[in-house]
Parts: C-alpha cells; structure tokens; sequence
C-alpha cells in the first residue's frame, strides 16, 4: 500500500497474454494473411539464395573453361615444339574415312571450323589433323572460283599444323574468290602470317618460355582442392547462411500477429500492449549490448586500455572530448586497439555483430597492413577519427564545395567499411534485399535515404548518417589530391573498385582493397554512400559535424558520397557530391554510418 506500481516487460507481457486470451477465434482467413506477411520476405530470401547459389556455380564452371584453355595451350605447344609428335595424316585419314567421304561442304567447313577457328579453343593432336583433311575435302569439292570459306578454315588448320608455306597459299587462293569478301580474307591472312611469325625459329626460346610459364600455372591448379568440393563448400556456407535467416522468419510465419476483439477497446489495449512490449524488447536488446560492450570485467579492461592509451596517442593530441580531457566508455562499442599502421584506435559495434576473428592471445588478427580478419558475422568496426578540418583541394578542378574545409569537426566514430548485407540483415526487419554477386560480405544495397533513416538510430544503436563534411574528411585521411591515393587515375589500382581500374567490375566484398592513412577502405568505388544532407541546403553547417540540413520536406534529394563499381573514377573524387531523392533505391547505393561521441 501507497507504493507506485511501476510495471516492467514480464507485467507487460502478463497483460497482454491476459488479454489475448479473450481474443475472437483465429480464422483461416487471419492465418492466411499473417503468413503471407512473412512469406513474401522468405520468397525473397529464397530468391536471393539461390541467385548466389547460381553465382558459383558459374564460377566453377568458368574456372574449367580456364584450365581446358590452359592445357590446350600446354598440349598444342608440346607439339609445335617437338616434345610430342603429331600423328601422321594417314592414320587420321584411315580412322576417320567415313567422315571424309562427305560432300557436304557447309557441314565439312563447320566440322573443321570448330578446331581450327582462331578465336575459340583449339582442338586435340588428331582434331587439328582430321580438321585439315576435312577442309582439303572441302576445297576439292568447291568449284575453281568459289568457296573462300572453306579455303580460309583449310588456310587456319594448316597453319596450327605448322606448315606455313601450304597455308600462306591456302589463304591466297581463297582471297582470289572472296570477291566482296575479300577484306575479311585480307583480315584472315594477316593473323595468319602473325601467328607464324610465333612459331619463327628465332622466336622458339620466348615459347618455351612461355610453356614453362604455362606448366607453371596448370600446377598451381593441381595443388587447389578438387574445385567440385570446393564449389560445394562454398554453396553450404551460403545456404547456412540463408538459412540462418530463413529459419526464424518460417516460425515467425507460423506466429499469430491477427487479433480481433469484441469490443473496440480491447483492440485498442492490446495496440498499446503490444507496441509497449517491442519498445521494452528493443530497450533490453540495447542495455544488453550496452552492458557487454562497457559493464563486463572484459570490456572495462578493454575500456581502462582504450582510454588510457588515446590518451597518450599523438594521433589525439589536442582533442577534447564531451566528458573533458579524456573519452569515457561509449556504450555498445567494444574496443579493438589502435591500428599498428594509421595509430587511430578501431571499435566494434556489438549491435550488429561479433568481434573480428581473434588470435590465441586474445588480440584482433591483423596483417601487415592492418587488416582485420572478418567473417559474415563481424559487427560493423569503426574508427575514432581526432576533429579537425577537411584539408582545402590542391586544384579548383576537384571542385571542392567551398564551405567544406571551413568546418571545424568534433572528433567522431566513421565507420571502417560500408555496412555489409550481413550486418544489415541482422538488425533489420527489411533483409535479405541486397545484390550481392553471390559474394558474402558486400555492402547493404537497394536502400532508400528514408529506408535507412527509419532505423538507423533505434536499429543501428546510436548511429546515423556522416554529414557530408565528416565523409570527406575521412575519405581523405589528410590529403589534398583527387582521390586519396593521388591525382592520377593509376594510382587507384588496388585501392578503389571503380571502373577500368581493376580485375573486378563488379560489387566487391568490403576491406578486399587498400586502406587509406585513416583506416577505411571503399571509399572510392564499390557503392555510393548516403550522407545526412539536403543537396541544395541553404542552412549554416551544424557546429561539431557539419551537417547542413533545412529540415524541409523528405521529398528533397539528399547527399551521396563515394562512387560506384564499374563507374568512371571522375564520381568517385573525394569532393564529387552526388543527389539522389530520399526514397531512391539501387544496387548500387549503401552506407557507411557514423557515430558521434557521448559524455
């Protein structure tokens, strides 16, 4: 008596089961429609799968294209090289006499053709044999002023047998009946003459060269795990890891999310009940994250570290933080150390999963360049970057925004890569929606500015946007050049997934390319990254991050930062700004979050 009643999540979820329990009967028709609810996103899901599915196995069947070129390559050198002989005409002839009693010449050329062309794969010892006779057949059954197909495909397998003289006159005799023709004959002859030119006495050193190279190569291939098993290896990571999402959302499919009452306030009760109940929900989930990462014996001596060695760190020299001299405890990042290369101190956020891979010691595993070792269930890690200025561009054709290098940043947390698909997957209700090439650990894609608004500071705990001024900041690590690796486009080789640049065209895994001074990787190419400005803001840059927002209608385009795979290195320049609507979604835009620092 006299004491407040102060209900918690179990008195809550008391109630609300109470009140369920006086519910109208469950329909087929309710049950119907909640499980089309969830079913859409498990179809998706399943799409999605079976697309990565598809993926590699594509790459196991381009990787044996690969080797079947390779050893063709091996054997057809072999031969012109004299380490194997080539069989004689006449066994060809005899064990292939029925064939060449055809007189079909279309279908004698396309047999020959299919050895012999010079852009596909050549064929065994005895196909270019057998495809010299079928040709010779065909040229003897054109008539004297005709059939220049078949004489080019006769000039091309002499040539790969090696007998140049025969095929130089091969390919005249077929430019003499090309007539209109002619120039692709023309055409022919002079790869012809270049391939010969190849097998030149004085050019036989650089092809033993060359096959030994080759050799080399093919044993590489040797030593890798038979590629069936390692296709089906990757397809059960793939399918565990949809699966581990499909799993929940099949029982969630089965859960009753449908209740009528008889009485309009009873349903009105059981709204407020059941929101209260996923506030409270969602309020446990951030304490639990908040206690592992600040209360634990782990993590405060991790803190006590942190703390301490910032501190210490001319990296941070100057800085001033919320609570004063030193940073204090940041709820829901976890410490992980100062990169041994930039020297600026990395976190993992726990909301959105685990630490990077450990070493027996306990420690983050690094390379020599400071990469971590991630896994599809590393939380998102971020960099605490010291305050300071973005540095003015070394030319007017970065066409820098002019406010841009005026603003004076708090330090703040910018994360270290682009939010995966994984990370996203984990923290909202929106998943499995992303393209991903069939690669674990690209960047969250297909996301509106609004999609990501909605959740980023209830889902992502304490994460936003960057202002765009914060992203250039970061982008640059303290250069004044056009991208941060230098002025020129080469420079970006290995460091951005951008077009003409490198191997891939296509989305990349986040971290597979250089780091800049600052630690973060991506931030020229792979997707364009949203910022939490309006594109055409009026506004004064907000003090401590910069951000320029006029707070108008979210119809207003908003600030996109980075560049895009495949795409010119120009948009991806550390000053290019970049508009898109609010609600615009594409493959080819994600996030990179940002965090300010708390007392």
């Amino acid at each position: 008596a006299g004491v407040e009643w102060r209900p918690g999540r179990k008195d809550v979820q008391a109630k609300l089961a109470e009140l369920r329990g006086t519910a109208l009967d469950y329909t087929e028709a309710d049950r119907a429609r909640d499980e089309s609810t969830v079913q859409a996103r498990i179809r998706e899901l399943e799409s999605s799968r079976d697309k990565e599915l598809d993926a590699i196995k594509a790459r196991l069947e381009d990787a044996r294209k690969v080797k079947a070129v390779l050893e063709s390559r091996i054997a057809y050198s072999e031969l012109r090289l004299g380490e194997k002989p080539w069989p004689s005409d006449a066994d060809v002839a005899k064990a292939n006499a029925e064939r060449l009693q055809s007189t079909n010449v279309s279908q004698l050329r396309r047999q020959a053709w299919a050895w012999v062309g010079p852009d596909g794969s050549l064929g065994t010892a005895d196909q270019l044999v057998l495809a010299m006779l079928l040709a010779k057949r065909g040229v003897e059954l054109s008539p004297s002023d005709g059939g220049y197909q078949v004489r080019d495909t006769y000039a091309w397998s002499l040539t790969w047998l090696g007998r140049g003289a025969e095929a130089l006159a091969a390919i005249d005799a077929a430019m003499a009946v090309a007539g209109d023709a002619r120039p692709l004959i023309e055409a022919s002859k002079t790869r012809i003459e270049q391939e010969l030119a190849r097998w030149a006495e004085a050019e036989l050193p650089a092809r033993q060269t060359e096959l030994a190279a080759w050799r080399e190569e093919l044993a590489a291939w040797a030593l890798l795990a038979d590629l069936d098993s390692r296709i089906a290896s990757e397809q059960a990571a793939v399918r565990a890891r949809y699966e581990s999402q499909l799993t929940p959302l099949r029982a969630e499919s089965k859960e009753r999310r449908t209740w009528r009452f008889e009485y309009s306030q009873q349903e009105w009760w059981h709204a407020q009940l059941a929101t209260l109940d996923g506030e409270l929900t969602w309020l446990s989930t951030m304490r639990e994250a908040a206690v592992a990462s600040t209360e634990t014996e782990h993590a405060k001596a991790r803190w006590s570290e942190a703390i301490e060695g910032i501190a210490r760190s001319p990296k941070y020299a100057g800085q001033r933080w919320p609570s004063g001299d030193r940073l204090t405890p940041q709820a829901g990042l976890l410490p992980l150390g100062a990169n041994p290369v930039t020297g600026l101190w990395e976190f993992v956020h726990l909301q959105t999963g685990v630490e990077p891979t450990l070493g027996a010691d306990g420690r983050v595993l690094r390379d020599a360049e400071g990469r971590l070792t991630l896994t599809p269930e590393t939380g998102m890690v971020v960099v605490l970057l010291p305050g300071g200025r973005v540095p003015v561009a070394d030319s007017t054709d970065q066409y820098q925004a002019d406010w841009i290098p005026r603003v004076d940043l708090s330090p703040f947390f910018l994360s270290k890569y682009e939010l995966t698909a994984e990370q996203w997957d984990r923290v909202s209700t929106r998943r499995g929606r992303h393209y991903t090439a069939g690669k674990a650990m690209t960047p969250a894609n297909i996301l509106s500015w609004n999609d990501i608004s909605a959740m980023l500071v209830r889902e992502l705990g304490w994460c936003g946007f960057p202002s765009e001024t914060q992203w250039e900041y970061g982008c640059r690590g303290g250069t004044t050049t056009t991208w941060w690796t230098g002025n020129d486009e080469d420079s970006l080789k290995g460091a951005g997934n951008v077009g003409f640049m490198n191997t891939t065209s296509d989305i990349a895994p986040v971290g597979t390319l250089r780091a800049n001074a600052f630690g973060l990787h991506d931030v020229h190419g792979n997707v364009l990254e949203w910022c939490g400005d309006t594109y055409d803001a009026t506004a004064d840059p907000r003090t401590g991050d910069g951000l320029r927002d006029d707070g108008v209608d979210s119809s207003v385009d908003r600030v996109l930062r980075g560049g895009i795979w495949g795409y010119s290195p120009d948009l991806a320049k550390s000053a290019n700004r970049d508009d898109y609507a609010p609600e615009k979604r594409d493959e080819v835009i994600g996030l990179r979050p940002s965090r300010g620092i708390t007392p």
